[in-house]
């Protein structure tokens, strides 16, 4: 038969507006929209549906009076008092109530009893500050009659936990790249909003595109995943690109590209060729660039702002030097530039003519440099037992640290400390050249003496896969996609039984879902016992989440923070806005702080007034480089932070 035709008409309807998450306690508005479509005027009873997790302000009904295409929005204060994703009802509803609408009015009563009814939820979050900790081991059985058993103490502080903030999970997965698998657009929590950091959504895709692909893994979901934030990433970081083919943090804004940046987004660039499309004449651009800026002496010198610190090297002679000059070497031979062009033989004699026995991040990368170069060479091997003089040995793990630098730990809550906190990044990063160094020399028992390093490295990892910063997530990463490389294809067959309060569950992985991430949720705090049995290798993860109601910054932290309100009268609405003022500076010896980014979470339901933003922009005295807004935070970058107070106000 043939289509018939329907034409159906809605007198009014309702539509929500309220923010997409609150926090617990705080006083929301739930603004309901209701539109008329007809000539008349009609009676609109609007119902919010009382339910347990909030206390309604007031009346929960309203009588509101809606003319001919016309729009009235009542609105209803409620008090959440439980957290997670949580329905708000409301209905509409047509009426015959003497009062609401004028005398005068002609008001419609054909549509009596007509409703409109929405349900959306609303995500309710924990007060305070979250905190997270995780611990992590690398666990591989000698043989397979042999039982490991470790003890995973996810603990709480005493004071100040947040009610009904506190969860758990343990991780197991049967692949040492799969955390990062899994969490490809989260691998940090931290704002990408220049040209280094835009880098993390771009270089770790290489490593696993590499590796699935090297090891014939190739899963089309996460090839795709991988592919598409490649290919994100790259089209954001020619924003940071110069007319001369260099980069900087934040482009044409800086007046010149940076030698550090250019060589890892030319290296990133040139191996990102294997699996999405990039201009070849841009990257050839770039390596000229940095080539031209070769000294006499072979070595590189400092272009541009110095973003990564730790590239600055020690208190030996020439650290800087040799951190850059072999920084720049190692990326124009990952880079693929031939071996015998002579920019790579001068930054050889360059590096041979350092001294970077105390500066042991210098002597990290020339280490990984020379291996790129001639892992055999009489000069290289130096390096390599230089190097391996200085690792540190503690429980089967093996790492290098820089200059016996103290990891930072968080302050304590009450005499309570996190069960474990991650090392300096510097140091996760010097381990990782130096496993890549090791995997680079080769040898029968690489594999052997390499697992000590990793057994480290895995233990630093955060709950998403990644590190604590950009660089170390990116290295650290690099490193240990190497090394799950070369032991691919060993036999995995193991069974990890998890046993605690609240959970006794056993797991068995194999080959068949070693990519396979399973994540069981536990109470917490909690003791695990953790056994693993079988053959191969397997990482597991605990992770504790909660939140704090005050902040314990403690002696060390590196910076000072002072923030203050003030009310905005301004017109009629006594109520609209305020201004935030804030006051920081940096506090350890070194004086100055690498970039520095200070985050400012909005309360529910506030907005930054974008032209204070672009006023903070426009004044020199600040040197604000870039401000974002982004999913209810605003995120101001400034290249460095010094021991003066840096105070500024932005008005919401």
């Amino acid at each position: 038969s043939d289509p018939a035709s329907l034409t159906v008409f809605q007198p009014f309807f309702a539509s929500y507006n309220f923010p997409y998450s609150v926090i617990r306690e705080e006083l929301v508005p739930i603004s309901v929209s209701i539109f008329n479509y007809l000539t008349e005027c009609l009676v609109i009873k609007v119902t919010l549906h009382q339910d347990s997790w909030f206390e309604a302000q007031g009346s929960n009904e309203k009588f509101i009076c809606v003319c001919g295409s016309e729009k009235e929005t009542p609105v209803f204060n409620i008090q959440p008092k439980q957290l997670g994703s949580l329905n708000v009802t409301v209905t509409a509803e047509v009426v015959s109530q003497a009062g609401i609408c004028s005398n005068s009015l002609t008001v419609n009563t054909a549509h009596l009893g007509l409703k409109d009814t929405l349900r959306a939820p609303l995500l309710v979050e924990p007060e305070g500050k979250e905190q997270e900790y995780s611990i992590s081991e690398f666990v591989c059985p000698t043989d397979a009659n042999t039982e490991v058993v470790k003890t995973f103490d996810l603990s709480l502080p005493p004071q100040d936990l947040v009610p009904g903030s506190a969860r758990g999970f343990v991780n197991v997965i049967g692949d040492l790249m799969g955390p990062a698998l899994q969490g490809l657009d989260k691998l940090i929590r931290l704002p990408t909003g220049c040209g280094e950091q835009n880098m993390l959504n771009f270089a770790p895709n290489i490593f696993v595109a590499q590796y699935l692909k090297r090891t014939n893994q190739v899963n089309a979901e996460i090839e795709a995943k991988a592919k598409g934030f490649m290919l994100t990433g790259y089209q954001r970081e020619l924003n940071y690109r110069h007319d001369d083919g260099s980069y900087s943090a934040f482009g044409k804004s800086d007046p010149s590209g940076s030698m550090w940046l250019t060589a890892f987004v030319t290296k990133s660039f040139a191996q990102a060729q294997e699996f999405i499309t990039i201009d070849p004449t841009d990257l050839e651009k770039s390596t000229t660039w940095m080539k031209s800026k070769q000294l006499e002496n072979g070595c590189f010198p400092q272009i541009g702002r110095v973003i990564h610190k730790d590239m600055q090297g020690g208190n030996s002679g020439g650290g800087d030097i040799a951190s850059r000059t072999a920084y720049v070497l190692i990326a124009l031979l990952e880079a693929g530039i031939d071996k015998e062009d002579r920019v790579v033989k001068d930054a050889i004699l360059c590096l041979k003519a350092q001294n970077v026995e105390d500066d042991i991040y210098s002597l990290a990368l020339m280490a990984r440099a020379m291996t790129l170069y001639d892992s055999k060479s009489a000069f290289t091997v130096n390096l390599m037992n230089q190097l391996d003089r200085k690792a540190i040995f503690e429980g089967g793990k093996k790492y290098w640290k820089q200059n016996d630098q103290p990891a930072p730990t968080p302050a304590p809550i009450d005499g309570w400390r996190q069960p474990h906190h991650a090392a300096r990044s510097a140091d996760v990063e010097i381990t990782a050249y130096a496993l890549l160094s090791n995997l680079a020399s080769g040898g029968a028992d690489i594999i052997a003496k390499s697992l000590a390093i990793v057994r480290w490295l895995t233990e630093q990892r955060n709950p998403e896969g990644g590190f604590s910063s950009t660089q170390d997530t990116i290295i650290g990463l690099q490193a240990l996609a190497k090394y799950a490389e070369v032991v691919f294809g060993k036999s995995t067959d193991l069974d990890v039984t998890i046993t605690g309060l609240g959970i006794s569950e056993t797991i068995s992985v194999d080959q068949t879902n070693s990519l396979v991430l399973h994540q069981k949720p536990v109470q917490v705090p909690n003791s695990l016992v953790i056994k693993t049995k079988g053959t191969g290798c397997v990482f597991i993860q605990g992770s504790a989440r909660y939140n704090i109601l005050r902040i314990f910054n403690g002696e060390d932290a590196p910076f000072d923070l002072k923030v203050g309100g003030k009310l905005v009268r301004e017109g009629s609405n006594q109520c609209r806005y305020r201004d935030l003022e804030i006051c920081t500076r940096y506090k350890l010896a070194d004086k100055k702080s690498n970039m520095a980014v200070v985050e400012v979470k909005m309360v529910s339901g506030w907005i930054p007034v974008k032209d204070s933003l672009i006023a903070l922009m426009n004044d020199a005295t600040l040197a604000l480089k870039r401000y974002e807004v982004d999913n209810g935070k605003v995120n101001f970058y400034f290249d460095e932070l010094t021991e003066d107070y840096l105070c500024f106000s932005m008005r919401v």
